[in-house]
């Protein structure tokens, strides 16, 4: 073939490829990025300002199915404010065991200054002094819709930090070692998301169209960067103008220190959260005030239990009630652990009836009731 023949191929060629990749990327719908990783962080400060408060209640699904039988949930209740309050439930129940009856509940109230943590099935408690700055005692910071939602509106306390690092929102906004936006969006639960990242560690999917919700979240270990958690968080409902609130949580953690790179990629845990009820900015200062139960105990594990509210013979009712009520809870068959379950509730009942007996008349004796006292 002559020179021209060659040249004419030449640009057939690359009109046809030009032409396909243009085909190509008309067909390629994905959008890219319209929003740096300043920008992005930006505005994730600003849809987080307009979330002040916030009331969830949510319970798990196929929980720790290896130590408990088929059936057995956690429910949890969370009522957080500005800039330091803090409502907390924690239960579990089953099918058969109705939660509020779980022996072994807890609740805390935090405010500016005090914590109360109460155990309301045996009518006791403990206080413990607070600064308005201090992060959250004992378990509560690793509170799961915190981690998992990264909303922090106690913008007076210390907010949980993981291994040290920014982790709630509010501090991932304001850290400039999320540096990186990818160059295109990704899909996740049917929206498209800005990938926010920091480098090797960090990584998070926010849909940048609906107030900044976080839909996915991925965290790499940085001693050898398998993969240590992903997070996702799906059904998001606008719960007022600019605020989007998931209905659904998941929670996958892998084995990330096995020594073997296939076995990093096991997973480990993989639990399903069902949000039952949730709104925002419309909490109660009254919710965070604690007021003890009848014939209720002081009990900081230091002296001995003080009875600080009069009154209480109604709690060995109660006892009674919840006796009739659950130490007949049917066995349920789940391995070993259905051998002892089933006795669990009749133990709880006779543990709780002979010590509430004995310390009612014990104080009572003794005339260690401070009448009138004050919550």
């Amino acid at each position: 073939m002559g020179r021209e023949t060659w040249t004419l191929c030449a640009l057939a060629v690359v009109f046809l490829t030009a032409t396909r990749t243009g085909w190509l990327a008309a067909a390629d719908h994905t959008p890219g990025a319209t929003l740096s990783a300043p920008e992005l962080r930006a505005k994730l400060s600003e849809c987080l300002q307009r979330i002040r408060s916030f009331r969830v209640v949510y319970r798990s699904y196929g929980y720790d199915p290896e130590r408990f039988p088929a059936g057995t949930y956690l429910h949890r209740v969370v009522v957080a404010k500005a800039p330091y309050s803090l409502y907390h439930v924690s239960a579990h129940g089953h099918d058969a065991l109705d939660w509020h009856d779980d022996y072994y509940q807890q609740r805390a109230y935090i405010t500016r200054d005090h914590l109360y943590n109460e155990f309301p099935v045996n009518r006791s408690y403990f206080d413990h002094e607070m600064k308005p700055s201090e992060g959250l005692p004992g378990t509560l910071p690793g509170e799961f819709f915190f981690l998992a939602t990264g909303i922090w509106p106690l913008t007076a306390r210390e907010p949980p930090r993981p291994d040290g690092r920014p982790y709630m929102l509010s501090e991932v906004a304001a850290s400039e070692e999320y540096s990186i936006v990818r160059p295109r969006q990704e899909l996740v639960d049917g929206r498209w998301c800005h990938v926010l990242e920091r480098p090797g560690y960090d990584r998070l999917w926010i849909d940048a169209e609906r107030g900044c919700a976080l839909l996915a979240r991925e965290t790499h270990s940085q001693l050898n960067g398998a993969m240590v958690q992903r997070i996702e968080l799906g059904d998001h409902q606008e719960i007022k103008p600019g605020i989007w609130m998931p209905k659904t949580m998941r929670n996958v953690q892998y084995d990330w220190l096995c020594p073997d790179e296939a076995g990093r990629k096991r997973i480990v845990l993989d639990g399903t959260f069902r949000i039952l009820e949730i709104g925002v900015n419309d909490v109660e200062d009254e919710i965070f005030q604690f007021d003890p139960q009848a014939g209720a105990l002081l009990d900081n594990g230091v002296n001995r239990p003080r009875q600080v509210r009069e009154g209480g013979l109604d709690h060995l009712d109660d006892l009674l009630l919840w006796a009739r009520k659950n130490a007949s809870v049917p066995s349920i068959s789940s391995g070993a652990t259905s051998r002892w379950w089933a006795l669990v509730p009749a133990l709880l009942v006779m543990a709780a009836c002979e010590f509430a007996r004995f310390g009612r008349k014990l104080f009572a004796r003794q005339g260690n009731v401070e009448k009138g006292a004050a919550a």
